[in-house]
């Protein structure tokens, strides 16, 4: 059940964001009447503090830490077309405090009056000052809402096609990642929405990519392009949204590439929910995963991490609820639009890698989630170590990629059989996670 405020949050979203817009026009001076401001008063941790920030013709903000240790690259969602990084102040100044790290928000170019591949060449222009500041890869996060999350994968894919070093991880919050806006959760899940519609999608798809050659490009709808030898993502969507597809998308993207990816669906929320921290408990929990995902993609090398094992979702907020795998629809990986052709001053994206021919996939051993403390197993005749009690996985996981390959699960040696399914920390391999 969420909780009362994310009720009342709901409600307002249903009535000053959700829209149900003529034209592009009137959707573009709605969205920038209603969400060019920040909808709380913005709270500062002790310890965290703002600078405004300029490179060149990028402007934005600056979230500044006595002895940062990494950094976050955070791009605001809006559409594309809105959004103002004073927004995302209260939530990443609490990822900066928690993990001792400076945050880079910049004001990208927006739509229409800069279309795609405008926000890319803004956003990977901020990647390389960080770079240019001394940060590594290793060092960075790259983060984003809504566009944003999408823009933040769009960003890695053009990163990757020009050679540069990656970041350490990616966060992704409920991503716009398909500007097509044909899959079966938009209009499936547009009674349910409190923030988007289906109609404000539909309507404002053309406004960032204007043509449909822009539209098909990966760096525009990352749900189509190729992910071999991106870093770990975290994703982050509510069953009930319009865009739930997109995060599914991305995450059998992901998993057919071999990029460790967590997923952590929330029903009966709205799009974006952990944008409002502090002020929604169920924010606050999940700020706690984010961050632990982003400290376990520091500690590990990510050729060592297993991709598509399940896991239990380790949180070190005071006891949130455990994760569980949900049902999904079944549909395959969004496909390619083909080639496109690459915008100008950035590389050409990279072209998906061939298919290897179809193996019989390993099934994934059930996750391990105690819902409580177990009691102690009953004495066993001697010679035998007592089992632990798992909870099974839910039948209707998401279909599983054809290209994916997993490997076979370890043997336990006989005289100490471990839980199956538990693997590690969050951020540690490909889980597919949701938190009631």
């Amino acid at each position: 059940m969420p909780s009362l405020i994310a009720h009342s949050m709901k409600l307002f979203s249903r009535m000053y964001i959700r829209h149900n817009p003529k034209d592009p026009a009137s959707l573009v001076r709605h969205l920038r009447r209603s969400m060019n401001h920040s909808p709380m008063p913005v709270l500062l941790p002790p310890g965290v503090r703002t600078e405004a920030w300029q490179d060149g013709g990028v402007r934005g903000d600056r979230l500044l830490v006595a002895a940062p240790e990494q950094v976050i690259l955070y791009l605001h969602g809006g559409g594309y077309v809105c959004g103002k990084t004073r927004t995302y102040f209260n939530m990443c100044s609490r990822l900066a405090r928690e993990l001792n790290a400076e945050v880079l928000l910049p004001a990208y170019r927006l739509a229409p009056e800069h279309p795609f591949p405008a926000a890319i060449e803004d956003a990977v222009a901020s990647y390389e000052w960080l770079l240019k500041q001394g940060w590594r890869g290793d060092q960075i996060t790259i983060a984003g809402d809504s566009a944003g999350g999408g823009l933040s994968l769009g960003t890695l894919l053009a990163l990757r096609d020009k050679g540069r070093p990656l970041p350490r991880c990616a966060v992704l919050i409920s991503p716009y990642a398909d500007l097509h806006v044909t899959s079966a959760s938009i209009r499936g899940n547009d009674a349910t929405d409190f923030m988007l519609g289906a109609n404000m999608l539909e309507v404002g798809r053309n406004v960032y990519a204007q043509t449909p050659l822009d539209a098909a490009h990966p760096y525009a709808s990352p749900a189509l392009g190729d992910y071999t030898g991106l870093p770990p993502l975290f994703i982050t969507v509510c069953d009930h949204e319009c865009l739930r597809d997109d995060a599914y998308a991305v995450e059998a993207r992901a998993l057919a590439a071999g990029v460790p990816v967590t997923l952590l669906s929330r029903p009966d929320l709205m799009h974006v929910w952990p944008i409002f921290a502090p002020l929604l408990p169920e924010a606050r929990e999940d700020l706690v995963r984010m961050a632990n995902f982003i400290r376990g993609a520091g500690r590990r090398k990510h050729a060592a991490t297993p991709v598509g094992t399940s896991m239990a979702v380790a949180s070190a907020a005071p006891a949130p609820q455990a994760d569980s795998a949900a049902a999904r629809p079944s549909r395959p990986p969004a496909k390619s639009g083909g080639k496109s052709k690459a915008p100008a001053n950035l590389a050409p994206a990279k072209p998906a890698a061939p298919k290897a021919p179809a193996k019989p996939p390993v099934k994934a051993p059930a996750a391990t989630i105690p819902a409580k403390a177990p009691s102690k197993p009953a004495t066993k005749a001697p010679g035998k170590a007592p089992a632990k009690p798992a909870m099974k996985t839910p039948a209707t996981a998401t279909p599983k990629p054809r290209s994916l390959t997993r490997p076979p699960a370890a043997k336990a040696a006989p005289e100490q059989p471990a839980p199956a399914g538990k693997k590690g920390k969050v951020g540690s391999g490909g889980s597919k996670k949701k938190s009631g």
